[in-house]
């Protein structure tokens, strides 16, 4: 749901309201906030949609989870190097999220089988 939110409102408020409280919005042209925007929808809605579609549903989720957090670690380091720890700590939240995702369907996005706590293959 966060990404649904997120995306949303890259598409639909104001570029000096994401500026104030993303930052990077500022420094990218329009084209480039929407576009993320609509990856943040699109990648959300493969996540949210991939339980109706059964087993053929677990690598799209997969695949969305792992660009989701590949955007969530860029964004962390970029919040990082702007010393803000809030955006940063939040970052890495949905990072570890999208992990579990990964985890939970028991796969790895290359295909190997993930070890649960017991050191067996699930």
């Amino acid at each position: 749901m966060f990404f649904f939110a997120s995306g949303y409102a890259k598409l639909t408020e104001d570029e000096a309201l994401l500026a104030l409280l993303l930052g990077w919005p500022a420094m990218a042209q329009t084209p480039v906030v929407q576009a993320v925007g609509w990856a943040e929808v699109a990648l959300a809605g493969v996540l949210a949609l991939s339980p109706a579609a059964g087993p053929r549903g677990g690598p799209a989720a997969r695949a969305a989870a792992a660009i989701l957090m590949l955007n969530t670690v860029a964004m962390s380091g970029y919040y990082l190097t702007r010393l803000d720890p809030g955006l940063t700590a939040t970052n890495l939240v949905l990072t570890g999220l999208g992990a579990g995702i990964l985890i939970g369907h028991g796969r790895t996005p290359f295909g190997r089988r993930s070890r649960g706590f017991d050191g067996k293959a699930s």
